[in-house]
C-alpha cells in the first residue's frame, strides 16, 4: 500500500497547488494550511478496508490500477503465489519417494509426516488469511489439501498401512475439507490447485499393482467435489481441468494394463461421463456422451457383449434422460453421436449375430422414440441431426454386418425402418406437432422405401418401382401441397431414367427379344407414364409456377420416344438405312401426334414440342438421311416424311382460326 498512499499524496498536494494559484487570480486570500503531524501506521486489520466510491476516488483507483507497481504486484503476490505452491506439491512428492528409495524414514513416519505437514499448512494458511495475506494464504492452504491426499494415498497404494476402506475414507475427507476451504474462502485457485494435487497423487504414488475399485471410486469422489464448485460458484475452469485430468488419468490407467482390465471399470467410465453430463459448461456436457461412450468402447473386449450393451445402455439412458429432463435436443445429438463413436471403437468381431442385432434395434427404437417425444419447447436442428445419424447409423451398421448372410432380409429390414419413420410421422399429426417434425419423418420414411427397392429388387423391377413412387410422391405432393414431396418426386424420377437408360436400354436384344412385350420396352413406357403423371400432378402444386411441369412431361416424351426407337432398331435387326429411315419416320408421326394433341386440347406445349420434331426431321432428312440412305429408302423417306410434313401444316391451316383464338385467349388470361 505503500507506493499507493505514496501517489496520492503527491496528487493532493498538487491538487493544492492549483487551487492555490485559482485564489489567488480571483483575490482571495489562501488559507495558510496547518501543520498536520503524519499519524503512525494503522495496525493490521481483519476486515477489508472501504474504499471512496465517489467518481474521484474512481479515477484515482484506475490511475493507480494501470501503473507498472500493479503488474509487479500480481506477478510477485498471485503468479508466484501459485507457482510455489504448485513447485512445493512436486517437491513434496520427490521426497517422498527419495524418502522411500533410500529408506530414510520408515512407511509410518513417512505418511506421519505428511499429515503434520498438511495440518500445519492448512492451519498456517488460515492464520494467513486471517491476517490479511488473502492471496497468499490460498497456496498455503492449496499445498495442505494436496498433502492430505498425497498421504493418504501413498498410505494404502504405496505402503499399504492402512485398509481400503479407510483410505478411501480419508480421500472423501480431504476432498470434501478442500471444497469446503474453497467456499470458504471464495477461491477458485484454493479448489484448482487442491484438485491438482488430488489428480497428481495417482500418479506419483502407484505401485505398479493397481486396484480398479480405489482408483475408480478414488476419481468419482474427486470429479462430484469438482462439479459441486463447478454447479454452486460458476468456476467452470474447475469442470474443465477435471475432465481433462479425467480422461488423462484413465488412458493412462487403461494404457499400462488393457489386457487385465476388470469389467467393472468400465461402471467407473459410465461414472465420470453421468457426473460431466451434470457440468455447467454446456460444451463440456455435450462432450460428455461422446467421451462416455468412447471410452466403454475402448475398455470392452469385442468378446464382452453383455458387458458392453450394459454399459453402453446406460450410458445412452442417462443422455435421454437429461435430454428428456432439460428439453434440450443437442443433448439427444450428442448422445446418439456417443452411441455411434462407442460402437465403432469396440468394433465386435467376434459377437453373436443375435446380440448384436438385439442392441442395435434397441438403441435405435430409443432414439427414435425418444426424438418423437421429447417435450422440447422448439426444434432445431438438434432434433433433424438425431434423427438422421440414427437411421443412417443403424442401417448401414446392420447392413455392413448381416447383408453377407442375411442378404434376402436387407429390403425387408429398410421397409421396417421406413414403417417406424411413418408410424411416428402419424403419431406426430396426431399431436399437433410442428409441421416440420412430421415432413422430416415421412421423408425418411419414404427415403428408406427408395432405398429398399434396388436391395430387394434385381432387375428392371428397380426401374418399376422407382417409377411408381415417382408418381404417388407428386400426388402426395399435390394433396398435401408440400414442398418435400415434391421435391422428392423429382429426385426418385431422376433415379428412374439414370436406371431406364443405363441399365435396362441394354436388355432384349438378339435372342432374348420379344416384340413390345420385353425387359426393355416395357420399363420405357411405365417411367413415360409415372413422368406424365408427376408432370399432371406439379401443374396442380399452388407454390410453383405451372410451367415447371413441364419438365417432367418432357422427360416423359424423351424417354417413350426412345424406348420406341430402341424397340423399332430391335425389331428391323440389321441395316442402317432401315435403322435412319425408321428413326426418321418416328420423329415425324411423334411430332405429328404431339400436334394433333395439341389442337384438340389447346395444349401449347405438345404444339411447340411437335414443331420441333418436324424441325429435327428436316435437319436430319437433309444432312443426314440423303447422303445415307439407299435409292429406295431415300425415296421412300422424302416421300412419307414431305407427306406427314404437309399433314402437320394442314392442321395448322384447318384450324388456324381456332388457334388465333385460343392463342388469344392465352394472353387475356
Amino acid at each position: 500500500m505503500e507506493p499507493e498512499l505514496e501517489w496520492l499524496r503527491i496528487r493532493v498536494a498538487e491538487l493544492e497547488q492549483r487551487l492555490a494559484a485559482v485564489e489567488s487570480r480571483v483575490g482571495m486570500a489562501a488559507p495558510v494550511p496547518p501543520v498536520v503531524t503524519p499519524p503512525a501506521p494503522p495496525p493490521i486489520v481483519t476486515a477489508p478496508p472501504v474504499f471512496d466510491q465517489s467518481p474521484e476516488a474512481a479515477v484515482v483507483a484506475e490511475a493507480v490500477t494501470s501503473t507498472a507497481d500493479t503488474v509487479e504486484a500480481n506477478a510477485g503476490l498471485v503468479w508466484a503465489n501459485r507457482i510455489g505452491a504448485v513447485t512445493m506439491i512436486l517437491g513434496v512428492a520427490f521426497a517422498f519417494l527419495y524418502a522411500v528409495d533410500n529408506d530414510i524414514i520408515g512407511p509410518t513416519g513417512r505418511v506421519l509426516c505428511g499429515l503434520v505437514a498438511a495440518m500445519v499448512a492448512l492451519f498456517g494458511g488460515d492464520r494467513l488469511r486471517q491476517r490479511g495475506h488473502r492471496i497468499f494464504a490460498q497456496g498455503i492452504t492449496a499445498l495442505g489439501i494436496c498433502i492430505l491426499y498425497f498421504s493418504f494415498y501413498a498410505a494404502y497404494q504405496l505402503y499399504h498401512l492402512i485398509p481400503q476402506a479407510l483410505a478411501f475414507g480419508g480421500a472423501v475427507v480431504t476432498t470434501a475439507l478442500g471444497g469446503a476451504l474453497a467456499l470458504r474462502y471464495d477461491s477458485r485457485a484454493v479448489a484448482i490447485l487442491a484438485l491438482f494435487g488430488g489428480y497428481l497423487s495417482p500418479i506419483l504414488a502407484s505401485s505398479g499393482e493397481p486396484n480398479d475399485v480405489f482408483f475408480g471410486s478414488y476419481l468419482v469422489a474427486l470429479n462430484g467435489v469438482a462439479l459441486t464448485l463447478a454447479r454452486r460458484k460458476g468456476w467452470v475452469s474447475v469442470d474443465v481441468m477435471a475432465a481433462l485430468a479425467t480422461g488423462l488419468l484413465m488412458s493412462l490407467w487403461f494404457l499400462t494394463r488393457r489386457t487385465q482390465m476388470s469389467p467393472i471399470f468400465a461402471g467407473f467410465a459410465v461414472a465420470q461421463f453421468v457426473i460431466f453430463a451434470l457440468s455447467p459448461f454446456a460444451p463440456l456436457r455435450l462432450a460428455a456422451p461422446v467421451v462416455g461412450m468412447f471410452a466403454v468402447g475402448w475398455m470392452c473386449s469385442p468378446e464382452s457383449s453383455s458387458v458392453y450393451w450394459a454399459w453402453a445402455g446406460a450410458v445412452s439412458l442417462v443422455g435421454i434422460g437429461l435430454a428428456w429432463r432439460e428439453g434440450d435436443d443437442r443433448r439427444l445429438a450428442a448422445s446418439v453421436v456417443g452411441w455411434m463413436v462407442g460402437f465403432a471403437e469396440w468394433s465386435p468381431h467376434a459377437a453373436l449375430h443375435g446380440p448384436l442385432f438385439g442392441g442395435l434395434a434397441s438403441g435405435f427404437v430409443s432414439y427414435l422414440g425418444a426424438t418423437v417425444l421429447l417435450p422440447a419447447v422448439r426444434r432445431t436442428m438438434g432434433t433433424y441431426s438425431a434423427i438422421a445419424l440414427n437411421a443412417l447409423f443403424f442401417y448401414g451398421v446392420c447392413y455392413e454386418w448381416f447383408h453377407r448372410d442375411y442378404a434376402g432380409y436387407m429390403g425387408l429390414l429398410a421397409l421396417v425402418v421406413a414403417a417406424s419413420f411413418l408410424g411416428a410421422a402419424t403419431y406426430l399429426k396426431g399431436r399437433e406437432a410442428p409441421a416440420e417434425m412430421m415432413t422430416v419423418s415421412a421423408g425418411w420414411a419414404l427415403g428408406f422405401v427408395t432405398l429398399a427397392i434396388p436391395i430387394q429388387m434385381s432387375g428392371y423391377g428397380i426401374t418399376l418401382a422407382w417409377a411408381v413412387e415417382c408418381a404417388v410422391l407428386a400426388f402426395l405432393a399435390m394433396r398435401l401441397q408440400n414442398q418435400w414431396a415434391f421435391a422428392a418426386s423429382w429426385i426418385v424420377g431422376v433415379l428412374a431414367l439414370v436406371m431406364v437408360f443405363a441399365n435396362d436400354a441394354g436388355r432384349a436384344w438378339g435372342s432374348d427379344y420379344s416384340p413390345v412385350i420385353n425387359a426393355r420396352f416395357v420399363p420405357f413406357v411405365v417411367v413415360a407414364l409415372g413422368l406424365a403423371a408427376n408432370a399432371y400432378w406439379t401443374s396442380q402444386l399452388g407454390f410453383l409456377p405451372r410451367a415447371m411441369a413441364g419438365v417432367p412431361l418432357v422427360a416423359a416424351h424423351f424417354t417413350l420416344l426412345a424406348g420406341l426407337h430402341l424397340e423399332a432398331f430391335a425389331w428391323i435387326g440389321m441395316g442402317e438405312s432401315k435403322k435412319a429411315f425408321a428413326s426418321s419416320l418416328l420423329l415425324a408421326l411423334y411430332g405429328l401426334a404431339l400436334v394433333a394433341q395439341g389442337m384438340a386440347r389447346n395444349f401449347r406445349l405438345h404444339r411447340v414440342l411437335g414443331l420441333v420434331l418436324f424441325a429435327l426431321v428436316v435437319v436430319k432428312l437433309y444432312l443426314y438421311d440423303i447422303w445415307q440412305l439407299n435409292q429406295f429408302y431415300r425415296i421412300l423417306a422424302f416421300v412419307v416424311l414431305g407427306a406427314l410434313l404437309l399433314s402437320g401444316s394442314f392442321l395448322y391451316s384447318r384450324y388456324r382460326h381456332r388457334l388465333l383464338e385460343l392463342l388469344k385467349h392465352d394472353e387475356e388470361n
